[in-house]
């Protein structure tokens, strides 16, 4: 669990301009992404992954993301001001909590999707990576 930068960032009068050049991402080969909105301000993940790692980028808006593992428990705030992104590596339980309405966050993967990856229980999490 770290906060890193991971774009360039310009900003003039017709917006903003956000590049990520994939081959300068050093921490997994992307194998999938997908965004995430927020309806009525919910919280989403709620589970782990037993061999994903993921890294969150927040495109709109601000989220706090708690992360548990078998090390560290913290939380972090991302938001599309500072430019910064979230990994999260495998076996580790997180949440991700929007501050805003407009909340939308990129999450790149280091594996294609699997179901049997996901961790969905908190207890079989807590008794099985948490030791």
């Amino acid at each position: 669990m770290n906060l890193s930068f991971f774009s360039t960032s310009n900003t003039d009068a017709r917006g903003q301009l956000r590049s990520f050049e994939i081959s300068k991402f050093k921490k997994f080969k992307i194998k999938r992404f997908f965004i995430i909105n927020f309806k009525n301000l919910k919280i989403r993940g709620n589970h782990a992954h037993k061999k994903c790692h993921q890294y969150l980028i927040c495109l709109e808006g601000s989220a706090r993301i708690n992360c548990t593992n078998k090390t560290d428990k913290k939380s972090f705030k991302i938001s599309k001001k500072d430019s910064k992104g979230i990994l999260i590596q495998s076996k580790t339980w997180n949440t991700i909590k929007p501050l805003t309405k407009s909340c939308q966050i990129l999450c790149l993967c280091s594996m294609k999707y699997l179901k049997n990856d996901y961790i969905h229980d908190y207890l079989i999490f807590k008794q099985n990576y948490l030791k």
